[in-house]
């Protein structure tokens, strides 16, 4: 982890002394897509399960870019993911008695703030792969399960919504999350300075969270997901090169 958080430091440096140079190119880009979220890790017996499921959320992001030699650039920006997992789970009555299964979802909503380096061809039309590190504090956490009616009766009313169970985590179990980005973007110049981006990213979280904290067999997840965005990046400089 002190590893991790070094190196960010290191590209953050490494970003403010570039974007301070005359000969960079500097851009600002807005992104919006989908992002396909679950958990990985231990888990045990009958709780194989948990996490296996995924979250379908939105991902959106503003970031500057600056491109040194035409070819490596060095990328920060404020992010916006929904993440999370679901698994099956039993339907009871107010007895207790199974009456039948449904979905249970568990929804993270971060704001995160990414550090990239990379590699980028230029032209008209370009590619660019980059590496970094995304560090996400959560600005919103929900249980959601399906229930019956008659154990709906049994919850408070504002936590019922129609057949659903629906309450904030309290405590949520990953209240910061850590991890690594691969992108690689697909740029195509329309004009002058505004170039159109398609975005497809893979994030694997490294700081691991408990799903069942009272219990004597702990189960750690770890968030992974992937991600397919569109957006503009427009060129602060000379124009598109």
């Amino acid at each position: 982890m002190q590893r991790i958080l070094a190196i960010k430091e290191s590209l953050f440096v490494l970003l403010l002394f570039f974007s301070f140079n005359a000969s960079a190119q500097h851009y600002v880009s807005v992104k919006s897509g989908l992002n396909i979220s679950r958990s990985n890790g231990d888990r045990t017996g009958q709780l194989d399960d948990i996490g296996t499921g995924f979250r379908f959320g939105l991902g959106t992001a503003l970031e500057y870019r600056f491109l040194v030699k035409n070819k490596l650039f060095f990328e920060t920006g404020l992010s916006y993911y929904q993440r999370g997992y679901s698994f099956e789970t039993s339907l009871i009555d107010e007895t207790g008695r199974p009456i039948g299964s449904g979905k249970t979802k568990i929804n993270y909503d971060y704001l995160g703030i990414s550090t990239r380096v990379g590699l980028q061809t230029s032209g008209k039309a370009s590619v660019g792969i980059s590496i970094g590190v995304l560090e996400s504090a959560l600005v919103k956490g929900e249980f959601q399960s399906p229930i019956s009616e008659s154990f709906g009766d049994l919850l408070p009313k504002d936590e019922v919504k129609g057949d659903t169970w629906v309450r904030a985590l309290e405590k949520p179990f990953s209240r910061f999350d850590l991890g690594l980005e691969l992108r690689i973007e697909i740029g195509v110049a329309m004009g002058e300075r505004a170039i159109f981006v398609i975005d497809i990213s893979a994030y694997q979280g490294l700081t691991p969270f408990n799903v069942l904290r009272n219990s004597e067999v702990p189960v750690k997840l770890k968030h992974y997901s992937g991600y397919l965005g569109l957006g503009l990046r427009f060129d602060l400089g000379n124009g598109v090169s």
